[in-house]
């Protein structure tokens, strides 16, 4: 067991592209100045967006032209930690014992990419990162677990996803196409939609026919966040404000396309912990048998009013579950865009299409009388930032929602390779936790719990097994 008064601490370095240059070294223990702080890291949760890291290593696009063997990575946006020594300048924001969870993105870096990140046992923190800290309620380890609050993070990419705002009324950079001609009207569309803006919308006015069809970037929805609109009628602003909910909303079914991921489960909890816009309906739909069996064991825990069904459509044709209708939000949590399309036709009237996933240069083909007629928007956005992240960690930290039951596996320090890999490979139906104090193999909750979920207990049994090393302070 690590003891963060030790003279040395141990961290996982990436100096060149792919899992042969990820390799753990031993260092020196850091000292801090007037304006840091030492924080003893403690937890970290297993993203995706590191795997994307190893495999494009210094063509990232957070990492262009830095030599990694000089300079490495240390991977991990997800992190817990307890803050071990204070600056004199910070001790009257900071101070040792202090809980925090770690918000990555700081728009100019990241946490995990230009700054050191979680996958090393000790970390000075400096700077603009100093904001980036998110205190926890005194004592919220011990209630939830270490491993609940730096999955604050992925949840808060939900939180995001499910607040995206946009324009009621046009502005510069739009592009509006009015036409009686359904020709005229395709033409433009598909000429117009690329060289649309950043955040630009473009209104479509008319009546096509059924069987004409807009092509949507998904790419270009979930990265730029430009936006399709619609009127049957010459009226702009009818376009622009017909649907503007794209949250929950009460008594409504939404449909999960790829649930059994990890993010498609925090969506899931997301949806049936929601208290003033509750769902009546959650229809988890998974291709993959393991990730289905995960589903189903998760679904009969919950206690919850809303009607969750788990819909494995393994052998179904297209991957598309028959006879559903009713559907007012659809998330794509995966990159099937022909099962995307196939759904389309059970949308109801201003059903809302969230395209999770970032698919760059994929276009999902939308009736242009959904869009026109019916009042259908695709919209969708994934990253976290450090407003929807305090939101997340205070749902998590007053029990509000349960995030336990998407831990599929744990592992120490020693892991930190092989969950990376699992994560690449989507070998565990849901997150990995790292616990950096121990050493231990990758092993599946199942396994350690006799098939209940994870939890603050079960974290205690699991570190209870390590015995605490020789102290060899550097601070007596």
């Amino acid at each position: 067991m690590f003891d963060p008064t030790r003279c040395t601490y141990r961290a996982w370095h990436l100096t060149g592209t792919g899992f042969e240059n990820l390799r753990a070294v031993t260092l020196p223990r850091p000292s801090i100045g007037p304006g840091e702080l030492l924080l003893w890291q403690r937890v970290a949760t297993i993203c995706y967006s590191s795997v994307k890291v190893l495999r494009l290593g210094n063509s990232h696009p957070r990492l262009v032209g830095r030599d990694l063997a000089k300079d490495p990575v240390i991977l991990g946006d997800e992190c817990y930690g307890v803050v071990v020594e204070v600056g004199e300048r910070l001790r009257g924001r900071f101070r040792a014992g202090d809980e925090v969870a770690v918000s990555p993105d700081l728009d100019v870096d990241a946490y995990g990419y230009g700054v050191p990140g979680a996958l090393q046992q000790l970390n000075v923190i400096r700077g603009k990162m100093l904001d980036y800290l998110m205190k926890a309620p005194a004592g919220s380890a011990a209630t939830f677990g270490m491993f609940a609050l730096p999955l604050s993070e992925p949840l808060g990419c939900v939180e995001r996803a499910l607040s995206l705002t946009y324009r009621a009324s046009p502005a510069d950079g739009d592009v509006t196409v009015e036409s009686n001609d359904p020709e005229v009207i395709m033409r433009r569309a598909a000429e117009v939609l690329p060289t649309l803006p950043k955040f630009g919308v473009l209104a479509v006015l008319g009546d096509p026919p059924e069987g004409r069809r807009i092509p949507v970037d998904l790419g270009r929805v979930h990265y730029d966040r430009t936006l399709v609109v619609g009127s049957d009628r010459a009226d702009l602003a009818d376009a622009y404000t017909r649907n503007t909910s794209f949250g929950l909303r009460k008594g409504s079914t939404v449909l999960l396309l790829g649930a059994g991921g990890p993010m498609g489960q925090f969506f899931l909890m997301r949806c049936v912990s929601e208290r003033k816009e509750t769902p009546a309906r959650v229809l988890a739909v998974e291709i993959r048998p393991d990730r289905v069996r995960h589903l189903e064991r998760m679904v009969s825990r919950l206690k919850t009013d809303v009607d969750v069904r788990v819909l494995d459509v393994s052998g179904e044709r297209r991957r598309v579950a028959p006879g559903l209708m009713g559907i007012d939000m659809l998330v794509l949590l995966c990159d099937d865009v022909e099962a995307l399309e196939g759904y389309l036709p059970a949308l109801n009237d201003d059903a809302v299409i969230n395209a999770f996933a970032g698919l760059k240069g994929v276009v999902l083909n939308v009736p242009a009388r959904d869009i026109c007629r019916r009042g259908v928007r695709v919209v969708g956005h994934s990253g976290v930032n450090l407003k929807y992240q305090t939101v997340t960690l205070d749902r998590i930290t007053s029990g509000e929602v349960d995030v336990a039951p998407v831990v599929a596996a744990v592992g120490g320090f020693d892991a930190a390779r092989d969950a990376l890999r699992a994560a690449r490979d989507g070998t565990h139906p849901g997150k990995m936790v790292v616990y950096l104090d121990v050493d231990h193999p990758l092993t599946p909750v199942q396994q350690l719990t006799g098939g209940s979920p994870w939890s603050a207990d079960a974290e205690r049994t699991f570190l209870a097994q390590h015995t605490r090393e020789d102290r060899h302070s550097c601070l007596s």
